[in-house]
């Protein structure tokens, strides 16, 4: 099956999976939310690394099994983010959330866990529609840039960048103000 990663939910719009990072074959990755698991089977496929896509729900790790299994270094836990990131496993070298757990669950709470389980220097990477959507019902955690940095940095975190990709006219989450890309790199310790 074809795979394909993008930051946004409009395929060739914006940029890549390059903000995750260079990494050799065999780095371990994290998609925290992955859902059905689309993003994680192509940066498994095409880049030979160690993703683990991570879903509280059972029906979306359940056919994200059933669809990715051939593909080698992929693997489905389900289970809560914050749980799982704080429980026992290897380092990893970039986390990413794609519309997924960094939006629903509270930075307070995941930020840390994250920078606990990520390497020093590696990548942490968030896209989420942009603040001033309020279609959903369901409480969620698309905050500024401004509070994503400062909530980053104090969390052991630098080198904060945004990037805000507008969405096309046809989009069908209209009117859409765009989607709101969000990178972070975990200090060294001091």
């Amino acid at each position: 099956m074809e795979t394909w990663f993008g930051w946004t939910h409009h395929r060739g719009r914006g940029p890549d999976e390059s903000l995750l990072g260079e990494h050799p074959e065999g780095a371990r990755v994290v998609d925290l939310g992955c859902g059905r698991g689309l993003q994680a089977a192509h940066l498994a496929a095409a880049h030979r690394w160690r993703v683990t896509g991570v879903d509280e729900s059972t029906a979306a790790v359940t056919q994200a099994r059933t669809r990715w299994h051939r593909i080698p270094g992929l693997e489905f836990v389900q289970a809560e983010v914050v749980d799982y990131l704080t429980g026992d496993g290897p380092p990893v070298d970039a986390v990413y959330s794609r519309f997924g757990a960094a939006w629903f669950v509270d930075p307070q709470t995941l930020l840390p866990a994250v920078a606990a389980r990520l390497r020093p220097g590696g990548r942490l990477v968030i896209s989420h529609v942009a603040p001033g959507f309020r279609e959903f019902e369901i409480p969620r955690w698309d905050l500024p840039p401004d509070a994503w940095r400062e909530l980053l940095e104090g969390t052991g975190f630098g080198g904060v960048s945004t990037e805000s990709v507008p969405c096309p006219s046809d989009c069908h989450y209209a009117p859409c103000p765009g989607i709101l890309i969000v990178c972070a790199q975990r200090s060294s310790p001091s």
